[in-house]
């Protein structure tokens, strides 16, 4: 019965990554146009693809250098807009791993990249999300050595950060009867 159940639940989200926009349209190289093809070769001349992707009319190229995996965003007219490479939270400077800690208690670190991108420095861009589900993540910027050089929290970061404090607080806090109602009754 569980595996029935289990093949059903694949099927359903086969189907839905197959046809949502949210999942990149997966392409055959000669469908990616000469002026994007191009800007991949002179921007990484030395990097396997290991294929091509549209998502949103921008072309992304999945590749491999330095047995590290990267992601190149190029629009059709052959402009680099920017590229990703996944770096691991154990592998971040302290120091970002440290601001997060203080600043977002309770949260934790849902995306960390390294990007670069025409005309800015090579950054890390993290992405910091309270537990739980419907939680919009607080989006930052650091350096090479772990100094923010911007903060972008959604605007119901307040409230956010207070529910998930509240929650946690509640539940890690005996309640104990006040000592004003024991001598009420007598």
């Amino acid at each position: 019965m569980k595996t029935i159940r289990l093949f059903i639940i694949a099927a359903i989200l086969l189907v839905i990554a197959s046809v949502n926009p949210l999942f990149g349209q997966k392409l055959k190289p000669e469908a990616v146009p000469d002026d994007v093809k191009q800007t991949m070769e002179f921007e990484y001349p030395n990097v396997k693809i290991t294929f091509w992707e549209l998502n949103d009319n921008v072309y992304v190229a999945n590749f491999k250098e330095d047995n590290s995996p990267g992601k190149c965003y190029i629009k059709k007219n052959g402009q680099w807009e920017k590229t990703v490479y996944p770096v691991p939270k154990t592998e971040l400077p302290s120091a970002i791993t440290d601001y997060v800690k203080n600043n977002y208690a309770n949260y934790s670190i849902a995306v960390s990249q390294l990007q670069e991108m025409p005309n800015v420095r090579i950054h890390y861009y993290i992405e910091a999300k309270p537990e739980g589900v419907g939680y919009e993540s607080s989006k930052l910027t650091f350096n090479e050595v772990g100094t923010l050089l911007d903060r972008k929290d959604p605007a119901n970061f307040n409230m956010e950060a207070k529910s998930v404090v509240d929650k946690t607080a509640t539940a890690s806090v005996p309640v104990k009867p006040a000592a004003s109602d024991k001598n009420a009754s007598t």
